[in-house]
This record gives C-alpha cells, structure tokens and sequence, in this order.
C-alpha cells in the first residue's frame, strides 16, 4: 500500500480533494462565495444583440419530459421525478422549499423541458409569468430559475418555441421574451459550470451552441467561438477511446450524447461532420448498454426515464442526415469498463471497470464486477437503481455494493462514499472481457475494494455468457473475516420460490434457474426504476459457508431457437 493510498483510505476528503484538482475547487470556491455575497446582478442587454426571425431558429431534433405539465381548471399540475404537485393559476416559483430534496424538483420546473407538451396558450403563460417573477435578484434563484445548468435547459427550450410560435407573437410580447432570453444568455456565458464540469458542461456548451445560431450580434459570434472552443477540450476530455461518457453512468451518457445532437440541430450540415464520429461511437455504447425494453442499463446514477432512450437518439442522428448505429450490438466497451452480450432477446450487461471519472465521481457507485439480466425481452437482474440525490439511507444504498448485484465480505465498500455526491478512496478494478468465435461473452473483474476490512484480499469475478444462461463464479485470495453475501437484485414482475441452493424464477411462461454453490432465500427488496419511484421487489441472497473462498452462480434458461 502506497503512502498515498493510505492517506485515501484515511482522509476521505483529502482523497476527493486531491483528484478533483486545486484549479476545479479553486473556481467552485469563487462560485460559492458570489451566490452567498454578490447574487445575481441585472446584465445590459448589447444593442447590437438582435435575435433572429423564427424561420431561422434552430429546432430541437428531439423532446425529452414534455410530459410534465397539465393544465387543471384554473391550476396546474406539474410532475417530476416521481412527485406530481398542483399549483395555483400564479405559480410560486420559488416553492416548493420544505427539504432538500425539493431543489431538483424545483430545478425541473425551472426548466421548461414541458413546453412542447402545452399548447401555445398555455406555454406562454407560463414564459410570461417565468419572467415577471424571476428577475435575476430574487432571492435564492441562484439554487433554482438562476442556476447555470437549468438556465441551459431553459434557453434551448425558449427557442425551440419561439421557432414554432413566435409568428403569433404581438412584437411586444416577442421584446420582452427576448429581453429576458438575452439577459439569461449573457449570465450563462458569465457562468459556465466550469466548477464541476462533466455533463454539467456539456449542458452549457449545447446552450452556447443554440443561442450563437438565434441571435446576431457581437455577442453571439463570442458563444458560437467559445461553444466551440470548449467542445472540442471537453470532447478529448470526457469521451474515452470506445465512445463511453467518463462518468459511466448509462443515463447520463445519453444526456451527453443528446447534447451533441442539439449543437448538430444548431449547426449547418459542415459543421456537424466535426462531431460526427464522436457521436456514432456515442450512440453505438449508447445501444449496447440498453435491454431488449429500448432503455438503458441503471449501472451508476441513472434512471429509466432520466434520459432519452438510445432509439430516439438514433432516430434524431437519422433525421440530422447523420450515420446512427444499429441498436444494442454486442460490445467490449474496455476504456469505459463494460461489456454486453446481446442474444436475440437475452441481454446481459456487465460494469468491469473504474467506478467513475476520477475526477469528477458524483455519479458513481461501488458496483464493479455488478450486472443487469435481460431474459426473453424481460428484465430479470436489475441494478438497484437511484431514488433521490439527497444523503441518507436511500443515497447510500443506491450507492454501496449492498445495492448492487454483487458479492460482498461484511460492510466493506469499494469505495468511500460521503455527502450527496463525493468519494473519497476507491478501488481500482481490474477488467478484461472478449467474444469467442461461438458468441460467449467471457468477462473477468478483479478488485481490492473488501480486503482492508474484510481480510480477503482480492476478489476475482469471472462470467460466462452464451445462449441459454450465464455462469458466475467469485472466488476470494483467503477467506474473509466477515461474513460474506452474495446479492442480486429481481424485477418486480418475476415471481421466485427457492429450496436450497435453487432459486426458480418465473414470468408469463418463462422460467429461469437460479444454481448455487450454497442455499439460496429471497428477502424483501425495492428497486428504484426511476427517481422518485419506488418499487416492491425480492432479492437473491446467498451467505457463503464460513471459511469458503469460492462460488458459482448458473441462471439457465430455454432460449429461443429462432433467436
């Protein structure tokens, strides 16, 4: 054990410190210091500044959460992240604020991703009353209508509308939304989440992209240069070799990849070829990492609903006359630690590697050497999933391998979490994986992450994948000094009875066997599909005889002959 690493598995903020870098703390600290001290101050508009006619705007090459706001009568009913709130004709957009975990929720309703779902009545309204209550020195719009991330949202979304509805605008109502949209523009610019980078930033560079292309004016030509600028750095920076996202999470990574679609949307056909290989590779890692159900795999932060699906993905690449992979290819995603095996409608994907981005580990988790089973179009092995951002014992779970389809020797983590979003010490997985010439996946992971506590020095994973069923086999360097468990997570729709080491699982006519090297019980669980939602299901529990240093794990199925 190096110096280093001791002082990691010792000092859990000086570990997060040091891989975040003095430079990103730096610039987070000057950020805290002017929300508590300086706030929001009014930006002068340029009187060059014009924004375009609406036949000019960009268009969106795809709508995500248009489905989050209804109007009731004389209200409004808007839902997100699984928590569904009337208001009242004059919405408090400040409200609501009773706990932490109302941020995101007031985050979301700041940032108009629901516009194309209202009709143009309706949407002004709401842009209308978004401006006469939010100017820029309200109190606490740093944390919601203020906050750079929903800003980026916000913009595109505004343009978006204006280029479908700004021919029925009185040009009093037209000056005052773009007063307000130029305002917001040169605030972003101003604020760009430097800080925290990742898709954060990603997020800000796609709003750069979009208000170069609405407006004209010295200003705008400074965001189309600067767009640019960072996009290509944060390129390099956060896509590996095999097109997967840095922070590893299949969620996230479709954000990103559907960011890069909105600059193409907002640039000409030239320029979009300067993005087009990043954003082939993107998609094809985006459709292996899905199940045969079109959504991806919840392997770090992520949530069925929390990103556009890959197929929409391709489609709008399609509609933007850019190459889009075919969907869910068998892939060995090595830099970004996965592998998926894909069968007809058998999938199973693997997370191998690194837990996160260095650098930047808000989404991670412990979950190496974890996986999610797809059997006959169906979930069956599911990853525990994320049910909020705020800490406590929700946070924590989604995070720990006790959440995670995993073996694990008493409490010992793969990793130090703490706070909301940060880590501390982590292990350093190993991770191989190929295809054979058969078309069997055969993965191996190896990490070190239980073995300070649990004395069992390494634990080793090998999967073996093929047509008909997996085998899982962990094997630890010793036995361990705790207690060890081997978990796996079950979709709610599958019914399961055990009788000793065989666990047998079905569904609408199909049956899977669960095979153990030691009896097997199911326990009450819950997954978290989404975040927000909550979900009564069992898990798989297999505690390992005293002293044992290996077991295996078969899960045999009837594949489908045609497949």
């Amino acid at each position: 054990m190096t110096l280093l690493d001791a002082l990691d598995r010792r000092m859990p903020r000086f570990a997060f410190a040091r891989r975040v870098g003095p430079v990103r703390i730096a610039r987070r600290l000057l950020s805290m210091v002017e929300r508590k001290v300086a706030g929001v101050r009014e930006v002068p508009v340029p009187a060059d500044l014009r924004l375009r006619l609406p036949d000019a705007l960009p268009r969106l090459p795809f709508h995500h959460g248009a489905r989050g706001a209804a109007r009731l009568g004389k209200g409004w009913r808007f839902t997100f992240i699984g928590r569904s709130l009337d208001l009242p004709q004059q919405i408090d957009w400040a409200g609501p604020a009773e706990t932490r975990a109302d941020q995101l929720w007031r985050m979301n309703l700041h940032y108009f991703e629901y516009l194309p779902g209202l009709d143009r009545a309706d949407g002004l309204e709401l842009i209308r009353q978004w401006i006469a209550a939010n100017p820029p020195t309200r109190p606490g719009a740093l944390s919601d209508g203020w906050n750079s991330y929903a800003l980026s949202i916000r913009i595109v979304q505004w343009i978006d509308w204006l280029a479908q509805h700004g021919h029925d605008l009185e040009p009093a109502t037209l000056t005052t939304i773009y007063q307000s949209l130029a305002r917001q523009c040169l605030w972003l610019e101003r604020h760009l989440e430097l800080d925290l980078g990742g898709n954060h930033l990603m997020r800000n560079i796609a709003a750069l992209a979009w208000v170069g292309a609405a407006f004209d004016g010295h200003s705008a030509s400074r965001w189309s240069v600067l767009c640019r600028q960072l996009l290509t750095r944060e390129l390099d920076a956060q896509l590996l070799a095999d097109g997967v996202h840095y922070e590893r999470s299949p969620s996230y990574h479709c954000q990103v990849a559907g960011d890069l679609l909105t600059i193409a949307a907002a640039w000409s056909v030239a320029d979009r070829s300067t993005i087009a290989r990043h954003l082939a590779q993107m998609l094809a890692a985006a459709g292996a990492l899905s199940h045969p159900d079109g959504q991806s795999a919840q392997f770090n932060d992520a949530g069925l609903s929390m990103a556009p699906r890959p197929s929409t993905l391709e489609t709008a690449a399609a509609q933007l006359g850019m190459d889009a992979p075919a969907p869910r290819q068998s892939a060995m995603l090595v830099h970004g630690g996965f592998a998926a095996w894909h069968h007809g409608d058998d999938s199973l994907v693997i997370k191998g590697g690194a837990l996160g981005a260095d650098d930047l580990p808000a989404h991670a988790h412990g979950d190496a050497g974890s996986f999610e089973l797809s059997v006959g179009g169906a979930r069956l092995i599911v990853d525990q999933g994320v049910f909020e951002y705020v800490a406590g014992d929700r946070r924590s779970l989604s995070r720990s391998a006790a959440g995670h389809n995993l073996t694990q020797a008493g409490d010992a983590e793969q990793a130090h979490f703490f706070g909301d979003f940060r880590m501390g010490w982590r292990t350093r997985p190993q991770f191989s994986a190929r295809i054979d010439d058969a078309g069997r996946l055969m993965a191996e992971i190896a990490h070190d992450g239980f073995d300070p506590t649990g004395g069992c020095g390494m634990l080793r994973r090998s999967v073996d994948a093929g047509p008909g069923g997996i085998t899982v086999v962990d094997a630890l360097d010793r036995p361990a000094r705790d207690v060890v468990v081997s978990r796996f997570l079950l979709h709610p729709d599958w019914d399961v009875a055990t009788q000793d080491n065989v666990a047998r699982l079905t569904r609408k006519g199909m049956t899977v066997t669960l095979t153990a090297s030691a009896p097997v019980i199911a326990v009450p669980a819950v997954w978290w599909p989404d975040m927000g939602v909550e979900q009564p299901t069992q898990r798989l529990l297999v505690n390992w005889p005293d002293g044992t240093t290996r077991q295996s794990f078969t899960f045999n199925w009837i594949s489908d002959p045609q497949a």
